[in-house]
């Protein structure tokens, strides 16, 4: 079977080579995917980067990545152009759509809900991940996709949500299953399992990972430092990722006093992540975003950390077997608290980095692959590879 995938994932060219690059989880991801069909094309909305840390190459199976005109503008701007944008690619998307077996739409976000519904009207086989938050619907744009999905999961189409649950993700329509995501390969895994963690003394080695806006909650991370800190303790605490808030983050820690305490690392590899957190002791997550299953999460447990977190989508099954701290709330008193709690009792600190390694053992991205195709061979009665 040929494979289309539709996304607005940024996926940009390196200018040394010209490959595709990209970032996160979804290079590895559709790596993955590629194994399981003939070929993978990719539908992606043009992109110009210049900045490329932390950036891998899309490789798999015999994938090809179709550019199609870049997006115009942001929010309401972005949705009033949206409609020209898709006129003027719908010679080039439905020439992809007639030739592919398959289509795979990745949402939210518009470029695939469309994909989305194009297919179904078409009457392709589908199957479309919806990578946020389950079943909290914040916009008018967010009710309708859930409309869509809730209607149309079953027979050619398949519906998956991102998470983990003991229930079923939607009460009308038992077809949507959920899955998790992922970035961590079986030999990682197996790698991260044998790495010593040791509880640094006279040292609170923190970290966190993740896009720096104001709704990941950095902010009471770098208030709870400052509490530490007037308690008389050493804090180091290592900041991965870019974004919106990288400046005010940094101005804050500065105004705190705690700058020296503070490491800004921006956008860095897959490989340095695991590293870096590898290094650390405690990782750090009092997010209040929608989070649909945080892979960061994931590969700090993977990697032997106790977690300490809020309360969001997965992440308190995820944790459930006592990898870590769920918080009741993110207030940096709260957050300064669970963070003690771990640090002066070396046995919870021990049995919280067994424990997530326990538990990350469960979501390779091979499984991952595999849960995809047997969902994907069961409804459509088709073998994959």
């Amino acid at each position: 079977m040929k494979l289309l995938i539709i996304t607005h994932k940024e996926v940009w060219r390196r200018k040394t080579d010209q490959r595709f690059i990209t970032n996160g989880g979804f290079p590895i991801q559709i790596n993955a995917l590629s194994k399981l069909f003939e070929k993978t094309t990719l539908l992606i909305p043009k992109v110009t980067k210049e900045n490329f840390d932390g950036a891998i190459p899309l490789e798999g199976k015999n994938i090809d990545v179709k550019e199609l005109s870049k997006l115009i503008g942001r929010g309401k701007l972005r949705k009033l152009f949206f409609p020209f944008w898709v006129l003027r690619n719908l010679t080039v998307i439905m020439k992809e759509y007639f030739s592919a077996d398959a289509i795979h739409a990745l949402v939210p976000g518009d470029v695939g809900f469309f994909g989305g519904v194009l297919a179904v009207l078409l009457g392709k086989h589908v199957f479309i991940r919806h990578c946020a938050t389950w079943g909290k619907p914040y916009t008018s744009a967010d009710k309708l996709l859930f409309s869509f999905l809730e209607s149309q999961a079953g027979g050619k189409t398949i519906v998956f949500a991102t998470g983990i649950g003991v229930e079923k993700p939607s009460l009308s329509n038992p077809n949507i299953k959920w899955i998790y995501s992922t970035s961590l390969n079986a030999n990682e895994l197996q790698k991260l399992s044998t790495n010593k963690v040791l509880l640094k003394k006279d040292l609170i080695h923190l970290i966190s990972v993740g896009r720096l806006v104001e709704s990941k909650n950095f902010q009471s991370t770098l208030n709870a430092v400052k509490i530490l800190h007037n308690k008389g303790y050493e804090v180091l605490f290592d900041v991965v990722g870019s974004g919106d808030y990288f400046e005010v983050l940094k101005n804050k820690s500065e105004s705190l006093g705690i700058a020296e305490s503070v490491r800004f690392h921006g956008n860095l590899t897959h490989e340095n992540v695991l590293e870096l957190l590898s290094n650390a002791n405690i990782f750090i997550f009092p997010t209040t975003t929608a989070e649909g299953f945080p892979k960061a999460v994931l590969e700090a447990i993977a990697c032997g950390l106790p977690v300490v977190a809020s309360n969001i989508s997965s992440i308190e099954i995820l944790l459930k077997t006592g990898a870590g701290i769920v918080l009741e709330n993110t207030d940096p008193n709260t957050i300064a608290d669970a963070i003690l709690s771990i640090y002066l009792d070396q046995s919870k600190f021990l049995e919280m980095s067994c424990e997530g390694r326990n538990r990350a053992k469960d979501y390779s991205v091979e499984t991952w692959s595999d849960r995809i195709k047997e969902e994907l061979e069961n409804n459509w009665n088709i073998p994959l590879k």
